[in-house]
């Protein structure tokens, strides 16, 4: 499974999907995010569930420098959508094996992309749907 398969599988994608922590096990070749998943719709527009996103067989990740001009330091930093490689390019790709996928996500504080290339992504539920905003 790449991220743009579990993205798709959302019912928001990981659009405004809070990162709580990102961790590289090198030794382990391993990324785990843990995020606060938006689950919201018309009904409950706050739900909100904890989700940890673990990357197996890392071969790179790398993160853009920031726009400081709008970076926000007051909050979770938040995603929009992961998208697989095809319609983008960086020179990592190039020696991207067989068998493994390449994913970018937007990082809306940051005004800046995760890169995330593996062989395998996976995401696992933590805890039960909670409301993260108060309804209107």
């Amino acid at each position: 499974m790449t991220l743009k398969e579990i993205d798709a599988g959302l019912p928001n994608g990981f659009h405004d999907a809070e990162i709580r922590s990102f961790a590289v096990d090198y030794e382990k070749r391993k990324l785990t995010i843990n995020l606060s998943v938006w689950l919201g719709n018309e009904s409950d527009p706050g739900a909100h569930r904890l989700a940890e996103v673990v990357i197996e067989d890392l071969w790179f990740t790398t993160l853009d420098s920031s726009d400081t001009t709008y970076v926000q330091h007051d909050q979770c930093p938040t995603l929009d959508c992961a998208e697989d490689s095809g319609d983008w390019t960086i020179p990592a790709l190039e020696r991207l094996p067989k068998g493994f996928f390449a994913s970018r996500m937007y990082v809306w504080e940051w005004c800046s992309m995760i890169y995330v290339a593996g062989r395998t992504a996976s995401l696992v539920w933590k805890g039960e749907v909670y409301e993260r905003w108060p309804e209107p």
